[in-house]
């Protein structure tokens, strides 16, 4: 059971030296579309649209090849902090998840479904060091997963998870390595930058993953090596980015476009 938050899965910060700060411009780039395709089986393209006033983001529009809901994620504010985000499916609403903070720091995300989903976050030094994934079902709550995470320059560069989402308890590692070139979420609301992630890129980090290396399990000694090509605008803002399995073969296209 799972916490759906935005269009994608969550994901975590840190703070200061290590983190996602507010960038502060009179001319910020923001995102105005994504589009994506998965090649697996064939291959899906999803489309994101976002919408802002004065240069804050309001909503974000998702819709999947041959699917026919549209789904639409509303964002409410107190402040600079996200208060919840109410998720739609064809104009009817789905679930709301509240934001729990602790001063500036994010220490907690919760549906109001039946099943009670949270994310619970810890940090050290102000720096997000895990997380833990849960429900409450019966008054009775219940961890299904846990990440630790490893920052350095403003990115993740390495992430321990475990998960018994399915029963069996599955352990796994990622190293990562990056460009230094701009996120594209990198003038996105640093609390909206917790949730947000497509395949080609997460809104944690400060720049853009140029290799995935990954340990599934964590103690395996044969890690698999994915890789990623950019294209950069003259920003140094990615327009698209191409995500290639250890073998080659192209998993994901990426194409970003901005305001």
């Amino acid at each position: 059971m799972s916490l759906i938050v935005f269009a994608f899965a969550i994901a975590g910060c840190s703070g200061d030296d290590n983190g996602i700060a507010n960038e502060v411009t009179q001319t910020p780039v923001l995102i105005k579309k994504i589009t994506e395709v998965i090649y697996s089986n064939g291959s899906q393209t999803s489309t994101i649209d976002f919408s802002y006033e004065n240069s804050k983001l309001m909503s974000s529009t998702t819709t999947y090849s041959g699917v026919a809901p549209v789904y639409k994620t509303d964002f409410i504010y107190n402040g600079d902090k996200i208060d919840y985000l109410i998720s739609y499916t064809d104009n009817v609403e789905r679930s709301r998840n509240t934001y729990i903070y602790d001063n500036d720091n994010l220490i907690k995300i919760i549906s109001n479904r039946v099943d009670q989903s949270q994310i619970k976050y810890s940090y050290t030094n102000r720096t997000l060091s895990s997380s833990e994934s849960g429900y409450l079902m019966n008054d009775i709550y219940t961890v299904s997963g846990t990440k630790n995470f490893t920052f350095a320059s403003g990115n993740l560069i390495e992430e321990q998870n475990y998960s018994s989402d399915f029963g069996t308890p599955v352990t796994s590692k990622t190293i990562y390595t990056f460009d230094e070139k701009n996120n594209p979420t990198k003038y996105m609301n640093k609390y909206l930058r917790y949730v947000f992630g497509t395949e080609g890129f997460s809104g944690m980090n400060k720049n853009n993953v140029l290799t995935r290396l990954s340990y599934y399990p964590s103690t395996t000694s044969t890690p698999s090596l994915f890789t990623y090509q950019m294209v950069y605008d003259a920003n140094d803002f990615p327009t698209e980015i191409k995500q290639f399995s250890p073998e080659g073969t192209i998993i994901s296209l990426t194409t970003i476009e901005y305001q």
